[in-house]
């Protein structure tokens, strides 16, 4: 019985919170760790890779409006002038 109740809360809450947190987390984590260390206003271009990716790449195409913020991963994106 415990076994399956601590199932159901775990399908059932932890889940779908931490399917809500995990990507807001992991942009708090790169924006501390890794993007303190690059040079944004040598950056042209972010492909973003997966829906984790998001909500980093809406703030990086917030604070450099300059830089193409895209999950496509083609090249065609380099003719724009």
């Amino acid at each position: 019985m415990r076994g399956r109740l601590s199932s159901a809360v775990h399908r059932r809450l932890f889940l779908p919170f931490y399917r809500h947190v995990r990507p807001l987390l992991l942009a708090r984590l790169a924006r501390r760790k890794v993007l303190r260390d690059i040079d944004m206003t040598q950056v042209v271009r972010v492909v973003v890779a997966d829906r984790d990716g998001v909500p980093l790449a809406w703030r990086l195409a917030r604070r450099h409006p300059g830089v193409t913020v895209t999950t496509r991963m083609d090249k065609s994106l380099e003719a724009r002038g």
